[in-house]
Order: structure tokens, then sequence, then C-alpha cells
């Protein structure tokens, strides 16, 4: 059989399915991480709890809120998938997941704590995934105009299971972003912007920095012209559009589906070792939305436990 060849980002990225019990809600994007023996999911806020984070109101016309996840993880046998599921909620109805330990919500980035050890089974050491962090990349400084690729699932196209790979380039400084007591509901200042064509379904997509450096060959040398060498790092992950077509057809969507939202890996690693877990209630929110009455944003981030320092 001729050895197929496919890129780590490739078997790394998951389609992840939210279900609220047996009824699937939507698809999004989402990867693993790794830090000190504890393996997580990163997607977006807004895909596990079904409410923009911004508005406070809710996703679905439904008002349907998720209470878990599957992530289907690249395996061994081509084309097949190994469903990962993940709870959003404990008994008691409370959150799971760790959220950014003191703008919530408003970094629009979560982790899920994977119980127990990645691959620590047989079932699921046929994976193909890997923790993005641990993918051998390597690091360049940034530059506005530099080229991206926005890796996931738009409108849940895929083939064999596996995302595409939607270019883009910073629109915005990539390194004036800053992370800062201040800034505790000004999320704009944590983010970066882009400037690539994405859709539903790419929430929670890792964000790869592309690099395209220059060798020049001495002259009399075998080869007498400039190789290209393609090489990445792991930028950040995509959480949607600035403007949102979708959400208000009155938008020109030639214009809105071009400027999408990086949150930098910085604050990927914020969460995952200092992040709290979230004091957001399904139910809460559910009833509040069933009822009418509009949830302004800081009634949603401001559940952190009262002993978290501003900032």
């Amino acid at each position: 059989m001729k050895e197929i060849i496919v890129s780590n980002v490739t078997l790394s990225t998951a389609m992840t399915l939210a279900f609220c019990d047996d009824i699937e809600i939507s698809r999004s994007t989402g990867f693993i991480w790794s830090s000190d023996g504890q393996d997580f999911l990163i997607t977006n806020w807004h895909c596990i709890t079904g409410v923009n984070p911004l508005t406070g109101k809710s996703l679905s016309k439904t008002g349907a809120r998720p209470n878990h996840l599957t992530m289907a993880l690249a395996t061994t046998q081509f084309g097949v998938k190994f469903a990962l599921d993940l709870p959003l909620y404990d008994a008691e109805g409370e959150a799971l997941w760790m959220v950014h330990p003191t703008a919530g919500e408003q970094v629009d980035v979560v982790a899920i704590p994977i119980q127990g050890e990645f691959r620590s089974t047989e079932e699921t050491k046929r994976s193909l995934a890997k923790p993005f962090n641990e993918l051998e990349s390597k690091r360049h400084e940034a530059f506005v105009g530099d080229e991206l690729m926005i890796v996931g699932f738009p409108r849940n196209l895929h083939i064999h299971g596996l995302p595409l790979f939607k270019r883009a380039t910073f629109a915005t400084e990539p390194n004036l972003y800053k992370d800062e007591p201040s800034f505790r509901h000004e999320s704009s200042h944590r983010q970066v912007w882009v400037d690539c064509a994405t859709r539903q379904g790419m929430s929670g997509s890792p964000v790869i920095h592309v690099k395209r450096s220059t060798i020049l060959r001495p002259l009399g040398s075998p080869q007498e012209y400039d190789d290209l060498l393609d090489s990445y790092s792991f930028y950040g992950i995509y959480s949607g559009r600035v403007v949102d077509p979708d959400e208000d057809p009155r938008i020109d969507d030639q214009f809105a589906a071009q400027i999408g939202i990086v949150w930098p890996k910085p604050l990927i690693e914020r969460i995952v070792k200092e992040g709290v877990r979230d004091r957001f209630r399904r139910e809460d929110v559910f009833e509040k939305t069933i009822e009418g009455i509009p949830i302004a944003p800081r009634d949603i981030a401001d559940r952190r436990d009262p002993g978290s320092s501003p900032g």
C-alpha cells in the first residue's frame, strides 16, 4: 500500500459536536492541549454554552443549551473517527470547563479537562491526534500582513473527516494585544483580527502562522536558485467574525465575512495554568431566555469566585 503523508496539524484538528442529551445542536472545531500531565479540549465559550458572550443572548432560535460534546478524532484506520465524549456539567449542574481567570467568557476561549490521560486506553491509542502544544513547529516573529492558515470545518465541510485549511492574513498588528487587569470588559484589547473568508463551523479552529524562508545557494552549487522552505508555528484560536451576517441578515455579507477574531496562544496558556472554573449555569440562562429577559454580558461574566482578584 502506498504511504500516505498527512500533516499532524490536520490529524490533530477535530470536529466537535454539541449535544443537548441526544439532540445535536451545533458543530464547530477544537483541538487538544496538554499542561502538567492534564489534557484539555480547547474551543470557544460560545460553542459550549450556546450563548453570545457579548450580548448574553442565545445563539439558537430554540434556546437549546448543550450538555455534552463529542470530539471526532482521526485514527490509524483511514477515514474512521474515534468519538471522545466530554460532559460539560457535573451532577449539580456546575460547569466543568475553565475560563480566563479575570476576563471570563469575554475571552471567548475555554479549556475542558479530559478525564484521565489522553490516549490512556487501547481504544484512544488508535487516535492520531496530538496536543497542539506538542507538535513540532518553529517560532516566528509575527508581522501585520503575514500569512496564516485557519484549520477547521466551514459549513461542516470535510473530506474523509479531515479539516480544511483556509488562508488568512493578519489584518491588525499581531504583537499589540494586551492581557492586562484594566481590560475586564474590553475584550478587543486581547484580540487580533485577521482577513479571511470564514464561515460557521470554524469557531474553535487552530490558527497557524506560516512563514516562508529563503535559502540562498552559492554560485556553482547543484542548485543555483532560491529554495523556499515553509514552516509554521501555532498562533492562536479563531472564534468568529467581528460582524456576523449569519446573526443579522441586514449586514453586508461581502464585507462582514472577511474580518475574523483570533485569540493569541498566551491566552490559552494562561487559561490552562491559571484559569478558573466557570460559574455559568446552563439552566439559569435557559430559564431567563425562555421568559424573554435579556442577560447583559456582566451578568454572566461576573460569576467568578468572590476571592478572584480583578485583572
